[in-house]
């Protein structure tokens, strides 16, 4: 699973990287990644392999993206701050000035990739308060997925990094004045999950995008299942990062804001409903509406695709542009449902058409009124998509509740039975 390097090309590929810091100069005083993109032409020394990876974990920016962070990163923990001058170079910087050993530790950072982390981000209060009380401090799902309790996190999470420069840098958005109280809090709930990859302060966004769609999943099967529904509310997420650590939780490595989808419409994720359906047994109702959740994280191809379908559900769900949200709610059907190559001949709303009545059907009568609906679902699609109809009539309205209620149906029914599979 880590990069390999051969010896032979690793040897090589640290000289090449020595002679860059010897022999280029910094713009300003500080480093930014245009001073480091003459590393992009040392990528093509490094296998395929290594260089796909690299990509996979490190994202947009490659090497030049890895090797800022890491120069950052041992700047910040310099015990005496190192001040920097335009137009030095990279070899006049301290611990890079064995440029042969700094490109070493370079090559060995890229070998130990991926690194393990562990990343935790609060939930909104909408969904953690009226189900608090009932739940344990902790519920386990799949893949090491968890549900906390902030109480039972604070003592043992660290919020703080011990170097001063990394720590002034968390839960700190430059653009903004904003001061972020980062404590945890006692009352709420936090999603956490392990992932792997590369993270630095200034580097962490691949992680970050594959921790929020994970967290857009569970809002989205919640909200298909029923679990999570509206509830007019003035109380917005209060922490709006996640905060990563090290797989043992013992050291706070960097934070990152969520995006938006994920902190605007906090009043769609509320379990107010939920408690007052479930006013016998709600622990038993909510732990079990939990465990069938779970079922989207299960590492298999059939699970996968529903994961990825609550991802464009939970878009669909909360995007206020409803033309666009008709259009990531087919999208999240055709991911349950789709078959390119079943759909040659037949046609593709044709194929989707039938598989869904099938699917959700319980009679002939009702398979054929499904079918109607979805047909005028994909028609409408097909106006967007293919005629950029671009404006919304009231008739429309309708039509886009039938594409959401159709596509919560199929991922309904999917849990059920995939939930039933995992349980066998």
């Amino acid at each position: 699973m880590t990069i390999k390097i051969p010896e032979n090309i690793a040897s090589e590929f640290v000289l090449k990287l020595a002679e860059g810091f010897q022999s280029n100069c910094i713009k300003y005083d500080f480093i930014i990644l245009s001073d480091l993109r003459w590393s992009e032409e040392l990528e093509a020394i490094l296998p395929e392999d290594a260089r796909e990876k690299l990509e996979r974990f490190v994202g947009e920016g490659g090497l030049p993206k890895l090797i800022l962070s890491e120069i950052d990163n041992d700047r910040d923990r310099l015990e005496d701050y190192e001040e920097l001058e335009a137009g030095q170079r990279l070899s006049d910087i301290s611990f890079i000035n064995n440029t042969i050993s700094y490109a070493k530790n370079i090559v060995e950072v890229i070998r130990s990739l991926p690194r393990r982390y562990s990343i935790t981000a609060k939930m909104p209060t909408t969904l953690s308060g009226p189900v608090f009380d009932i739940l344990p401090d902790k519920v386990n799902l799949p893949e090491g997925i968890k549900i906390r309790k902030g109480s039972s996190i604070s003592k043992n999470i660290p919020i703080n990094s011990s170097h001063d420069l990394i720590d002034i840098s968390l839960f700190r958005n430059w653009s903004k004045e904003d001061k972020i109280d980062r404590k945890i809090c006692d009352d709420a709930l936090y999603f956490s999950m392990p992932l792997i990859g590369y993270a630095a302060v200034s580097s962490s966004s691949v992680l970050g995008r594959e921790f929020e769609d994970n967290l857009r999943a569970f809002y989205g099967v919640g909200m298909a299942i029923g679990l999570f529904s509206y509830s007019y509310s003035t109380e917005g997420q209060k922490m709006p990062y996640m905060m990563g650590h090290s797989i043992d939780e013992k050291e706070i490595l960097f934070t990152e804001e969520l995006e938006d989808d994920l902190l605007d419409r906090h009043s769609l994720l509320a379990t107010s409903d939920f408690i007052k359906r479930t006013e016998n047994n709600q622990k038993k109702f909510l732990l079990d509406n939990l465990s069938q959740m779970g079922t989207v994280f299960l590492n298999n191809k059939d699970c996968r695709k529903l994961f990825l379908a609550c991802v464009w559900y939970y878009k669909s769900m909360v995007n206020r542009r409803l033309l666009d949200s008709v259009l990531q709610a087919t999208i999240a059907i055709e991911v349950m449902l789709g078959d390119r190559k079943a759909a040659e001949g037949v046609g593709l709303t044709n194929m989707l058409a039938s598989r869904c009545a099938y699917l959700l059907g319980t009679s002939s009568e009702h398979r054929r009124e499904i079918e109607e609906k979805f047909k005028k679902v994909y028609d409408f699609r097909s106006q967007i998509v293919h005629e950029g109809r671009h404006t919304l009539k009231i008739a429309d309205r309708k039509t886009i509740s039938i594409a959401k209620g159709l596509c919560a149906a199929i991922i309904r029914k999917e849990l059920r039975i995939r939930a039933v599979a995992k349980n066998d």
